[in-house]
């Protein structure tokens, strides 16, 4: 197993402690890579954010990309932008556009997030992704 100093090298800078306490939770089966398919979205999601630094969008984009949960709708700042602008028309938390997902595009989610903001990059105005004050 690598030590903190020895990864410090590869220049992961502040990232080598998430590195490290991933690779323990794998290592020490706490986390079971090849597992991880047999649980429900909510368990693996938070069985990703047991690992240090993981947080609610990083969890859903690996079930997303690497496990085809294709119901995980990665939400940033941007995301949350754009399904305020585009459906929800007021500022809302990214539990609510979580919730709002699920609802709105089910399983196939993941796609839809995608869809979306692809099509605000090149399509919505820039003003979408200013901060707004509602």
């Amino acid at each position: 197993m690598a030590d903190l100093e020895l990864l410090n090298k590869s220049k992961c800078g502040f990232r080598s402690k998430y590195i490290i306490d991933a690779a323990l939770k794998v290592f020490n089966d706490e986390i079971n890579l090849f597992e991880l398919q047999l649980y429900d979205t909510y368990d693996v999601r938070n069985m990703l954010m047991s690992i240090r630094g993981v947080g609610p969008k990083v969890a859903d984009c690996v079930m997303l990309y690497s496990i085809g949960r294709y119901e995980a709708f990665p939400t940033d700042v941007w995301i949350k932008r754009v399904v305020e602008f585009l459906y929800l028309k007021r500022k809302t938390s990214n539990s609510d556009v979580q919730s709002f997902a699920k609802e709105k595009f089910g399983d196939l989610s993941g796609f839809a997030q995608q869809y979306l903001f692809n099509y605000a990059k090149d399509h919505v105005s820039k003003d979408v992704f200013k901060e707004r004050k509602n």
